[in-house]
């Protein structure tokens, strides 16, 4: 099959969807599959590639800030492996970001990637023309990358286009997409039109398939909407790799992912952690946590007002994924901090259920996702931020005291998994594109 996968970034950043999305690219390749990817440009990389068997094409930018970055020629960019010591936002990105937080962020539509959809558009209709694609597959977020698969659509009807939602568009509030307040109706029409387009529809929580049908009744989103779950990351099941960042005297907790503003904080956390060293103080000096992935200039400001857990806060910024892997092999506890919405997954839940670790999960949502699907894990604390506080503190010390060095056997890790592993998953997809 010849498949066209539109994603508005991809190697060399480094985020949940490129992480997925290429290796399930990859995998299809190795099954004799022709794949290409239509993403954006990024300067250092040519508009016109080959990698891992995956042909690349780059047109347009996937914001009005890395259009900006490739301008002034700036080097370090977002989403991309830190090769130093991880800092915090320099002064002139933070007054960038300032000025498009206050202009252009409020009247894009239908999100900061818009200024991908005319030349996306334009090379998807190219590409389509020239190699005759079976399939489209559009991931989103961002909604742009669907409205230029619709485009394809439209213009050949017979390729079969599957419209991936790793992150809900018009029915997502607090997430945030675009201006609301404007465009609420302009997002639930375009929405409404896509998925009335689109041939088949994945999301990867089944919360989000009822908050769909809910949404858009008339539909009958049933008929062609399926739930795909995460996808393990291939590299975990490397042999063990020497990871010495970790104190050998210290209990070792770690973090892997990012914040988001409003659905993924990490307020909650130090709050607990600030009353457990308060209560027992004997943890301060035995506990050192440890977070991987970028960490936006809100988040930063979190961190800040708790300057007394700074001896044991560290920060590695983004990592490859060997580095995880080893990371996640070193760490004796696994840290959660789940979502404040009810229908979205952090991508890392499989990594975390094949770790076998002991895992501490912060819920935000009284219908946490993560807790959800970890209920068959044996190893996990799931801390309410709506409980009380002490009670909270008193539990995740008994835990850590509990659980140190203790681990999932392998051979219900095994069992686990399946649903996750990286030809499931893919296979799962494949039957919706055919």
């Amino acid at each position: 099959m010849r498949i066209l996968i539109l994603l508005v970034q991809y190697y060399p950043v480094r985020n949940p969807n490129v992480y997925r999305w290429s290796a399930i690219a990859e995998h299809w390749v190795q099954q004799g599959h022709t794949i290409h990817v239509l993403c954006t440009r990024r300067r250092g990389e040519p508009d016109e590639s080959v990698r891992n068997g995956i042909m690349i094409h780059r047109a347009g930018y996937a914001t009005l800030l890395d259009w900006a970055y490739h301008v002034l020629k700036i080097q370090k960019r977002r989403g991309e492996v830190q090769l130093d010591a991880v800092e915090k936002t320099g002064f002139f990105r933070r007054f960038l970001e300032k000025i498009v937080d206050v202009t252009w962020r409020n009247f894009y539509w239908p999100d900061g990637s818009c200024l991908w959809y005319l030349p996306g558009k334009q090379r998807a209709l190219q590409l389509q023309q020239a190699y005759h694609f079976d399939a489209t597959v559009s991931v989103s977020l961002p909604f742009t990358a669907n409205l230029i698969a619709q485009a394809v659509k439209k213009k050949y009807p017979a390729v079969r286009w599957l419209m991936d939602i790793e992150d809900p568009f018009a029915i997502s509030e607090e997430f945030w997409v675009n201006n609301f307040k404007l465009y609420s109706r302009s997002n639930f029409r375009a929405e409404r039109e896509a998925l009335q387009l689109a041939d088949a529809v994945s999301v990867t929580v089944a919360a989000a398939q009822r908050l769909y049908e809910q949404a858009f009744p008339k539909l009958n989103l049933q008929q062609k909407m399926r739930v795909v779950p995460p996808v393990i990351n291939p590299h975990q099941t490397l042999q063990k790799i020497d990871f010495k960042d970790f104190i050998k005297q210290k209990i070792h907790l770690a973090y892997f992912g990012t914040f988001y503003e409003t659905v993924r904080m990490p307020t909650a956390f130090l709050e607990i952690v600030a009353a457990l060293f308060r209560q027992f103080p004997e943890q301060q000096w035995q506990l050192d946590i440890h977070f991987f992935g970028e960490i936006p200039q809100k988040a930063w400001a979190v961190f800040e007002k708790y300057a007394f857990l700074k001896p044991n806060l560290h920060f590695y910024g983004l990592v490859t994924r060997e580095r995880v892997a080893a990371a996640m092999q070193e760490t004796d506890f696994l840290l959660n901090i789940g979502n404040t919405t009810n229908y979205h997954l952090p991508s890392k839940s499989a990594e975390y259920l094949q770790s076998g670790k002991p895992i501490i999960n912060i819920c935000q949502n009284t219908e946490d996702t993560f807790a959800d699907f970890m209920q068959n894990y044996s190893l996990i604390c799931n801390l309410y931020a709506s409980n009380d506080l002490t009670c909270n503190v008193v539990e995740l010390n008994q835990f850590l005291k509990t659980h140190l060095g203790k681990q999932v056997s392998k051979e219900k890790i095994a069992q686990l998994v399946q649903p996750y592993t990286l030809e499931t998953v893919a296979d799962k997809y494949y039957h919706l594109l055919c």
